[in-house]
């Protein structure tokens, strides 16, 4: 685009991650941070034609309603509704799948790591009851 966007206010982008449904009037921009550590999640466009164009990426997308935007790359994403267009959009949360991919390595991080304190301490308690020096 050509002109300078207004940017819409932080407080929308975390209705949007919320899972709430948004409405974008024309010639205003919204500014998605990069998704890192999260399961990745699609854009979802309800509603009119916007422009969206992501860091990194040299290419410029244009929008149909009913179309989805994958959010799992890195790099911030800024999209704008077109001229004259009112769009209405909202984030898919990730796929059930991912949820579960992402629980169970968590659990098997806490279940490492606590294993690991186990052996520590079956190493310490054999050498205090051989009657090493306590401290």
């Amino acid at each position: 685009m050509n002109r300078k966007p207004t940017l819409l206010s932080d407080e929308r982008v975390r209705q949007l991650a919320r899972g709430h449904t948004i409405t974008l009037p024309a010639g205003q921009a919204l500014r998605l941070p990069a998704v890192t550590g999260h399961a990745p999640r699609r854009l979802h466009l309800l509603q009119g034609r916007l422009w969206l164009t992501c860091r990194g990426d040299l290419d410029d997308h244009h929008l149909e309603p009913g179309a989805q935007w994958p959010l799992g790359e890195p790099g911030a994403v800024v999209i704008e509704a077109e001229p004259g267009q009112t769009v209405r959009l909202r984030l898919e949360p990730p796929p059930r799948a991912l949820l579960i991919d992402a629980g169970l390595g968590l659990l098997e991080g806490l279940l490492r790591a606590g294993a690991a304190r186990l052996r520590r301490r079956r190493t310490l308690r054999p050498l205090a009851s051989r009657g090493a020096p306590s401290r």
